[in-house]
């Protein structure tokens, strides 16, 4: 289906600082291969962009796929073959670069999955007319705040796609990253959040201790949450919820903090936007145990260590729980001076 595939960054291993609290450490991961590929005269379909050209679907536009809530597509059962309505379309564009990546809602895929394919890089790969950025509808405030700002420092113009039409496509550039599940963070797409960690931070009253609470979700419950908050603000912690926050102060809370604790979640997705040096501390639930937050405090020259916890079943079924000594080590080891 590609017209030509531009190689636009190596795969490349991402080394992390030495490991000095907690339990479990990464030392190293590999970041895949990101390529350009162009597309010629294409229609996207559904809310998520899914490409179709001459009757056949790019797998790879299925990156994160919601088949679950999407009723104008879905999965034909062996992994290759797919239906679709058929639904005309009701915008053309000439030229575009898809910004798209499964689900929007969360915070982490909406950074890492579309706001950092806007990249200088990218496009001077491109010799043609500059595109439009095609983007999901926003429905979030951090939405506008982080792509409008990427988008603006590109010289970009944002296009948003909702509901079940089609768009047709004359030309259409799409960023892709060879077998990534989306946690091999290539550092190449720094960039983006570079650019808005210039655009917000600035003065202000932050915590150089924070803790990143979780409490107002029952989703991955951590059930001793209030006495690690308790004990943390002992130990001269702020406690901190990001929701309903705007991206600024997130930014500028994370930016300027040289201890960060928090249970894996939104939240920590800001850990992208620490300083260097910086220490961050998660609890992790053995049932939804990854190096997304790691991997990105290596790319921010942060340290990183993690607690994984046990599950509580009789609890939730998500519920998990992190055995005290844990903590209390690895947040020792965590205020640690430098040797």
């Amino acid at each position: 289906m590609a017209e030509a595939v531009h190689s636009f960054a190596a795969e490349t291993r991402v080394e992390a600082l030495p490991h000095i609290f907690g339990t479990h450490h990464e030392n190293a991961y590999t970041a895949k291969q990101i390529d350009l590929i162009e597309l010629s005269d294409v229609t996207l379909r559904t809310p998520y962009a899914v490409i179709e050209k001459d009757g056949r679907i790019a797998g790879e536009s299925l990156f994160h796929f919601p088949f679950y809530r999407e009723t104008s597509m879905a999965d034909g059962g062996d992994g290759h073959a797919y239906w679709m309505r058929d639904v005309e379309p009701t915008l053309e564009i000439d030229t575009a670069l898809h910004a798209f990546g499964g689900v929007s809602e969360n915070i982490y895929h909406w950074l890492h999955f579309f706001v950092a394919k806007m990249n200088s890089g990218l496009l001077d790969l491109w010799k043609g007319d500059r595109p439009v950025v095609l983007l999901p509808a926003f429905t979030a405030p951090y939405h506008a705040a982080s792509a409008e700002v990427v988008a603006e420092a590109l010289g970009l113009k944002v296009v948003r796609i909702s509901g079940n039409g089609s768009v047709k496509v004359r030309k259409l550039l799409f960023p892709h990253q060879r077998g990534s599940e989306g946690l091999d963070i290539h550092p190449v797409t720094v960039e983006a959040f570079r650019t808005l960690k210039q655009r917000y931070q600035g003065p202000g009253a932050y915590a150089s201790r924070v803790y990143i609470s979780r409490s107002d979700t029952q989703n991955r419950r951590l059930v001793n949450e209030e006495g690690i908050e308790s004990y943390l603000k002992q130990r001269g912690f702020e406690i901190v919820s990001f929701t309903g926050k705007d991206l600024a102060f997130q930014i500028n809370t994370m930016a300027s903090a040289d201890y960060i604790v928090g249970p894996h979640g939104a939240g920590l997705t800001n850990v992208i936007f620490c300083k260097p040096g910086a220490r961050i501390l998660e609890f992790q639930s053995p049932n939804h145990f990854n190096w997304c937050m790691g991997r990105s405090a290596s790319l921010a020259k942060a340290y990183y260590g993690a607690v994984v916890g046990e599950m509580r079943p009789e609890v939730s079924s998500d519920a998990y729980y992190v055995q005290w000594d844990k903590i209390t080590k690895a947040v020792d080891d965590l205020l640690k001076p430098a040797s």
